[in-house]
This record gives structure tokens, sequence and C-alpha cells, in this order.
């Protein structure tokens, strides 16, 4: 609950602060300078709009799981408007000075934004653990699909592979956290990552599933050919996620100057 107030002040405040302030020597860039800088929001659109973790968690705490299409259509009409006005806000007010963290663009920082700021962390401390708990069911559930399961599903070896995982898990997102200077590197990477569950890991479930049900009929034919379509689009958009953070962090380019809306 608390993360979502967080996340509501803030859709809130960035609109308020434009139509309160509205600066007028912002410089404002209304197309990219080459078409090829299209895929550079790529990783940041599937990171935001990558909810396949919390799904499951929320599909199970449905009273009425029957519900779940129309909560799934609900949520990302939502998140759409929620992320249009905040990055149409957002960029209008600062242009192409604009932070990786909105927040921190504002400068000096008003008590206003302060209080955004505390929420966001907030919010971030509640999700944690959600996402940490389905993280360490993903991979607690491939360990046991190995050749030793009969060892790894034994009372005391799993009290201390959770242990582990969680350990690994919370240290590594501190040290990510404390090293990374801002916050679109992360995204970079994660949105690859996010690429994997938004296509590759669909189109194969329901690749499998057809698969495993197999009756000649054209219902079947094209289920697999989305399926083989959505592998396709995950494994383009993941690996050219990828180099474009490899070869950005290599070249260690200043792209502060080349922001587009």
């Amino acid at each position: 609950m608390l993360g979502v107030l967080a996340i509501i002040y803030v859709v809130i405040m960035v609109p308020i602060e434009y139509f309160t302030k509205r600066p007028a020597d912002v410089i404002v860039k209304k197309s990219p300078e080459s078409w090829t800088d299209i895929f550079l929001v790529l990783p940041t659109m599937c990171f935001c709009y990558q909810a396949h973790v919390n799904a499951v968690p929320v599909f199970v705490s449905l009273k009425n799981r029957a519900d779940c299409i129309k909560a799934t259509i609900a949520s990302t009409i939502i998140l759409i408007l929620s992320y249009c006005s905040v990055a149409i806000c957002g960029y209008l007010t600062f242009g192409t000075k604009v932070d990786h963290d909105i927040l921190m663009s504002y400068q000096p920082i008003p008590s206003v934004v302060l209080i955004a700021i505390i929420m966001v962390a907030i919010k971030t401390y509640t999700a944690y653990p959600v996402n940490l708990f389905c993280g360490r069911t993903a991979i607690d559930s491939l360990s046991n699909e190995t050749a030793a399961s009969l060892i790894t599903t034994d009372p005391r070896y799993s009290i201390k592979r959770r242990f582990l995982i969680v350990c690994v898990w919370f240290f590594s997102t501190l040290a990510a956290a404390v090293f990374l200077p801002n916050i679109s590197i992360a995204i970079h990477y994660l949105g690859a990552l996010a690429a994997s569950f938004i296509f590759i890991f669909p189109g194969l479930c329901l690749y499998f599933h057809v698969d495993q049900n197999w009756v000649n009929s054209w219902g079947n034919i094209i289920s697999a050919c989305i399926a083989i379509f959505y592998v396709a689009i995950g494994v383009f958009v993941t690996v050219l996620t990828l180099l474009q953070s490899l070869i950005a962090d290599i070249s260690a380019e200043d792209t502060s100057a080349t922001k587009t809306c």
C-alpha cells in the first residue's frame, strides 16, 4: 500500500510542478538524430512494462481469479497513463537537460520533491521482498529439477540453499546500488532481462503447451507461429539491448546531450 501511495504522489507531483512553473528556456528535441536511436528506448520500455514477476503473487491473492484479465487490462491502462503524464511533463520541464532520475533534475531540491524521493525509497523497500520471494522461488524450483533433487529437497539443505540465495541476491543488489553511477545503467541491462520475461519465456511456454497438446488445426498452427514470433522478437530485443549497453559503456559516451522525448 505504501508503494502504491508513493507512485501516486510522484505521478501527481511532476505534472503539478510543470504547470505551476511553466519553464520557458527549455530545449526540447522533437525527433531523434538517427532512426536507430529509436531502439535506445527499448530497454526502458521493457523494464517499465515488465510485470510478470509481481503478477504471480497478485494472481494468487485475487479472491475471484476469473477477474485476472480485467485486473491486468486495468493496471496496464493505469501504467500507460501514469508513464505518459510523468514523461511528458518531466521532459517539458527540463528538456534535454533532464536527468536519468527525473527527481534529481530538480535543483535545488524543493521539499515536495524531497518527499517524493523519500516515498520512492519506501516504495523500493516495500516492493523488494516481493521480487526477492519470486526470484528465490524460481531459483529454488530450478534446483529441484536437477539430478540431485533428492538431496536438495531435504529440509536442512533447503533452508541453507534459501539463505544462500537471499544473501547473494541482497548483497549483489546492494553492490549495484552503491557502485553504479546512475540508474540508467541498471535499467539498460535489466531491460534486456525484462525482454526475456516479456517475449522469450511466454513464447516458449506457449510453444511447449501447443506441442504437448498438438492437434492438427488452424488454432494450433497460429498459436505455434505466434510463439515462434514472440521468441524471435525477444531474442532480437535482448541481444540488441545488451549490445547497445555494452557499446555505450565501452565507449563511455556522455549521452546527457542526446536525450529525446
